[in-house]
C-alpha cells in the first residue's frame, strides 16, 4: 500500500481527498501546516508529497527543502496543489507535479497514481 502525505490546510479538501484516496487503496497522513509536515516526515517515508502552496505557518516549499535535505527523502515526488498557476510559482520548481485549484478529482487521481507508479 501507497503512503502519501498530505499537507493541507483547508480542512473540507483534506476530508474531500482523504475519502478519495483511502477508497483508491492508498494510506493518507495528514498535516494541517507546515510544523506538523515536518513532523511528520522526521519517521514517515511517503512515496507521495501532495502540498498545497501556501499554509497557515509558511510555504510548502519549506517542507520540500526539509525533505531535499534527507537521503531518504530526496526521490519522492510532490505533487503541489494551489490556486496560483503554475507560471507564477515557475521559480519555484522544486515540485515535481502541479494541480491546480480547484480541481478534477479524475485528474487528481490520474497523477497520484502515475506520480506513485513511477518508482
Amino acid at each position: 500500500m501507497k503512503t502519501i502525505l498530505l499537507v493541507e490546510d483547508d480542512a473540507g479538501i483534506v476530508e474531500l481527498l482523504k475519502d478519495v484516496l483511502i477508497d483508491e487503496g492508498y494510506r493518507l497522513v495528514t498535516a494541517y501546516s507546515c510544523r506538523e509536515a515536518l513532523h511528520q516526515l522526521e519517521t514517515l517515508q511517503p512515496d507521495l508529497i501532495i502540498c498545497d502552496l501556501i499554509l497557515g505557518d509558511g510555504s510548502s516549499a519549506e517542507v520540500r527543502r526539509y525533505a531535499r535535505t534527507q537521503a531518504r527523502l530526496q526521490h519522492v515526488p510532490t505533487l503541489l496543489m494551489s490556486a496560483i498557476r503554475p507560471a507564477e510559482v515557475a521559480n519555484d520548481s522544486w515540485y515535481t507535479d502541479y494541480l491546480a485549484k480547484p480541481f478534477d478529482l479524475g485528474d487528481l487521481i490520474a497523477r497520484v497514481e502515475r506520480l506513485t507508479d513511477a518508482d
